[in-house]
C-alpha cells in the first residue's frame, strides 16, 4: 500500500470517527430530552388529575 492509499484510509477512518461521535452525542441529547418530556407529562398528570395523590 502506498502513502496516498494510507492517507486516504486514515482520512476515511477519521471521518468515520467524527460521524460516530456526532451520532453518539445526538443520541444522548435525544434520550435526555425524551426522559425530560415523559417526566414532565407525569408531573402534569400527577398535579392536575391525581391532585398529587397516588393512583389506586
Amino acid at each position: 500500500m502506498n502513502e496516498i492509499q494510507q492517507n486516504q484510509q486514515q482520512l476515511f477512518a477519521d471521518i468515520q470517527k467524527l460521524i460516530d461521535d456526532a451520532w453518539n452525542m445526538v443520541s444522548k441529547v435525544v434520550s435526555s430530552g425524551v426522559t425530560s418530556l415523559y417526566w414532565n407529562i407525569g408531573a402534569r398528570i400527577n398535579k392536575e388529575i391525581l391532585n398529587n395523590q397516588r393512583a389506586e
